[in-house]
């Protein structure tokens, strides 16, 4: 999904790049991984997206779109149309669940959906962090609302899943570097256009120029056949 001003933003709490490569994973296991063909996700991933702010919350961005035309031209519905946040959560909690089930399932490994499994990590639900079942299990209660503490969780999977809020100078320093960004990749859309531009002026100049080449040539053809004509009358 592109990210758009007027984006829907869940807050989820939580502030670290394990929190959103879990969120972000679920949306990748539709559109590019275990459910890529099948249709019924296309109403999720395309209208949904993990963000990490500038303050390093992770949220989810919603697009405020109603639908869209698939590659073959049918509408398809934005599934998160009439949901609340909690109900948005509570949706991402269940596939959070869900893709982490399947992938104890195709690794043979029986009651791993556990708070305390620290051993084994997972590849469907991360990119470049390695995450453990336990983290995905505190992501997944943390998008519920349930309580999260020590009772449950060992600090070290408490601190890897919640981060920290970024400071105001991080925070700074992370909108100077979005800004940055941003700033590159307008400029390489206005060359884009430029190029473009230049282009499409120069097919245009091409195809008059065909256009004159064919005419000259069909007003001396012209002219020939008119010569050979006035040639035949005079034999005549």
């Amino acid at each position: 999904m592109i990210i758009q001003d007027d984006d829907r933003i869940v807050h989820t709490g939580m502030f670290s790049k394990k929190a959103k490569e879990v969120i972000d994973s679920v949306f990748g296991q539709m559109s590019d991984g275990a459910w890529e063909n099948n249709p019924y996700y296309d109403r999720w991933w395309k209208f949904g997206d993990a963000v990490q702010e500038v303050d390093g919350e992770v949220t989810i961005h919603i697009s405020a779109k109603t639908g869209e035309r698939g590659y073959n031209g049918k509408w398809i519905e934005n599934g998160f149309i009439g949901m609340s946040d909690i109900d948005i959560k509570n949706w991402m909690a269940r596939m959070v669940k869900k893709t982490m089930m399947m992938e104890l399932r195709d690794e043979a490994i029986s009651h791993g959906w556990r708070r305390d499994n620290t051993d084994f990590m997972t590849h469907y639900l991360n990119y470049d962090e390695e995450i453990n079942v336990a983290e995905v299990y505190c992501v997944y209660e943390q998008l519920l609302g349930r309580e999260i503490g020590v009772a449950k969780y060992s600090a070290a999977v408490i601190c890897s899943v919640f981060g920290m809020k970024r400071q105001p100078d991080e925070i700074e320093a992370e909108t100077k570097k979005r800004e940055a960004a941003a700033a590159v990749e307008a400029d390489y859309a206005e060359q884009v256009k430029v190029l473009n531009d230049e282009e499409k002026k120069l097919i245009s100049e091409l195809t008059a120029k065909i256009e004159e080449v064919k005419k000259s040539y069909m007003q001396k053809r012209g002219d020939a056949w008119r010569a050979k004509l006035e040639k035949l009358k005079t034999i005549a």
